[in-house]
């Protein structure tokens, strides 16, 4: 089946992925997205996947800790 024999819905934005569009299919979970949401996401974005992007989450180990009410 192609992207112009099925109505998809794209995992990011959530608009449909129509005939004409360029679009991109993730080799582990098969998800169609449009070729745009995949390079702005960098890749899959569906949880579970294999493909999925992993965001480490940002390092606070150097951050002064400020207890509250102090100025």
């Amino acid at each position: 089946m192609t992207v112009d024999e099925a109505t998809w819905t794209c995992g990011y934005c959530l608009w449909p992925v129509e005939a004409g569009q360029a679009w991109e299919q993730c080799d582990s979970c098969e998800r169609v997205v449009h070729k745009e949401c995949w390079e702005e996401n960098g890749g899959c974005m569906t949880l579970g996947c294999f493909e999925h992007v992993r965001v480490e989450p940002p390092d606070y180990t150097n951050r002064a800790i400020v207890p509250m009410g102090s100025s």
